[in-house]
């Protein structure tokens, strides 16, 4: 169960006999924003809402780039950091799904080292195929795999990657072959995708929408259950394929275990109204992310779920941690 406050009965006694005063008082001073990823990643969008969630708390949110072992660096720091409010982490699924359960030498636990306080958001993904190929839509696609096991190949940015796992999933779910071609990042993904070397890949909109109105690649469908709203003109995956369900890119704020209930709030109420100010909502949605603030509660229970999804994904196609 994710900790969200400190296990000994004084310190708990402590965190909710204070809990009025710290909401009155927090925060007093500048709240660091760990983004675990090099400047010009993760943080660019970080820094869309961060101005209006300075404003509303009346203090400096200082987005601070901290890279290293694929995001795990970053983390780990603020898991080990005080439980004060003033050090938090900019987290995608990333750091708090897939790392931890491909890499054994990470050092924090995701669902005990951390109190979570809000899921943000999450970029439209799609399937994706090149300019060339025939399909109308992912029913054919679908047909055309099954007619033709193990001809068609699928392109991710990495084995153990998201883009990995819903490839599988669609295998799955779908009942059919395709060949996985793992790339080390998704810049070369596109770019023998392009070159027509890769069939089908499952990308983020925002990525490749240059590529999808020039007419080099064409989105068949979300990979939701139903039709995104930035997109509308795109049917779901399930329409094809009902029982899909990815293993979806988000991105949320966390604390370290132990915060107290009070900052939590605090936090949370500041970020849900930072996230669906007109400003902020409108240019995350520029960049294809849906925006959808949660309550802790509701993050604690995504990562619990998508941990549990991908675990499954891991055994059955033989994928254990490193």
């Amino acid at each position: 169960m994710v900790r969200l406050f400190a296990a000994a009965p004084l310190a708990l006694m402590v965190a909710l006999s204070s809990g009025p005063a710290t909401a009155q008082t927090y925060p007093t001073k500048p709240i660091r924003l760990i983004a675990p990823v090099q400047v010009g990643g993760m943080d660019v969008t970080a820094r869309i809402f961060t101005p209006k969630l300075s404003e509303l708390l009346g203090q400096p949110v200082i987005v601070e780039n901290r890279p290293g072992a694929a995001g795990a660096l970053g983390a780990d720091a603020v898991a080990r950091s005080d439980p004060d409010g003033y050090t938090l982490l900019f987290a995608t699924s990333a750091q708090l799904v897939h790392g931890p359960l491909l890499n054994k030498t990470t050092r924090y636990d995701p669902l005990k080292d951390f109190t979570p306080i809000s899921k943000l958001m999450s970029p439209v993904e799609g399937v994706i195929i090149g300019p060339s190929y025939p399909f109308k839509d992912v029913g054919e696609l679908v047909a055309y795999a099954k007619a033709n096991p193990g001809k068609l190949t699928y392109g991710s940015s990495g084995r153990g990657t998201v883009l990995h796992f819903n490839g599988e999933l669609m295998k799955l779910h779908a009942g059919i072959d395709m060949l996985h071609v793992p790339f080390n990042g998704a810049a070369p993904l596109v770019t023998e995708q392009l070159a027509g070397r890769i069939d089908v890949s499952f990308l983020g909109y925002n990525s490749i929408k240059s590529l999808v109105e020039g007419g080099k690649m064409k989105m068949l469908a979300v990979a939701d259950p139903v039709r995104s709203p930035l997109l509308p003109d795109l049917p779901p995956i399930t329409d094809a394929v009902p029982t899909y369900r990815r293993t979806p890119i988000f991105f949320g704020i966390l604390g370290p275990a132990g915060l107290p209930p009070a900052v939590v709030t605090r936090l949370h109420d500041a970020l849900v109204i930072a996230m669906k100010d007109p400003g902020v909502k409108a240019a995350l949605e520029r960049d294809y992310f849906v925006v959808n603030p949660s309550t802790p509660a509701e993050f604690a229970k995504t990562i619990e779920s998508d941990r549990a999804l991908t675990r499954d994904i891991m055994a059955r196609i033989g994928l254990q941690a490193e």
